[in-house]
């Protein structure tokens, strides 16, 4: 689970040994060394990671122990974790996670494989919306164009208020990267064939 608040890399938890870590480093502008961060309340791995505002919010994954975490943690930059908010739905692992709109997205995973669902910071609240047309596992998300895109082997586009496929990516793709820059997609890496290493780009058109 990684994402960029104020111009640092976080990393949160993940497996180590096959155990999920509550450990948080942190990478800033030409800095050489990573920097370790207050830990989060419990050890999480398979989640993911968004920001809205000053907030990193983490949604799902799996304890140390194995079992589904439900809760969603956020962490702002003062090193501070804010824990009383409300649980997803779903639990579940290996699941999409972005911004949508100022809210929250989460999207299949292990155990909520169709599954969409949002949380609303203002409202301090999730929403279920209307599920994925297909099953995902472990697939990317970024917002673009108004749209919000999850990639896998599909690439599915929820728009308002349903869900439609764009076109399929020329390599399938799994542990893959998908940021967003000046309004263009690119999917880096996760290439299960050869040739390795490609990078795929899309510029949504309106």
């Amino acid at each position: 689970m990684a994402a960029t608040l104020h111009d640092r890399i976080y990393v949160f938890g993940g497996f180590v040994f096959g155990r999920a870590s509550a450990r948080v480093f942190s990478l800033g502008v030409d800095e050489a060394t990573w920097t370790e961060q207050s830990p989060m309340p419990a050890p999480c791995a398979a989640g993911g990671a968004a920001v809205i505002d000053d907030r990193v919010y983490l949604v799902g994954g799996l304890e140390y122990n194995g079992d589904w975490i439900r809760e969603t943690w956020a962490y702002a930059a003062a090193e501070r974790w804010v824990t009383r908010l409300p649980p997803a739905p779903t639990a579940r692992d290996h699941l999409t996670v972005g911004t949508y709109r100022g809210r929250v997205c989460a999207a299949g995973g292990n155990g909520g494989e169709s599954a969409f669902e949002c949380f609303d910071p203002v409202r301090n609240e999730w929403t279920s919306l209307q599920p994925l047309r297909k099953p995902i596992i472990g697939g990317r998300a970024v917002e673009a164009a108004n749209w919000f895109w999850v990639v896998g082997t599909d690439v599915h586009i929820f728009t308002l208020d349903h869900w439609h496929f764009g076109p399929r990516l020329n390599n399938s793709r799994g542990g893959h990267t998908l940021v967003a820059i000046d309004g263009t997609l690119y999917v880096i890496e996760g290439g299960m064939g050869p040739p390795y290493g490609r990078i795929e780009m899309l510029r949504p058109q309106p």
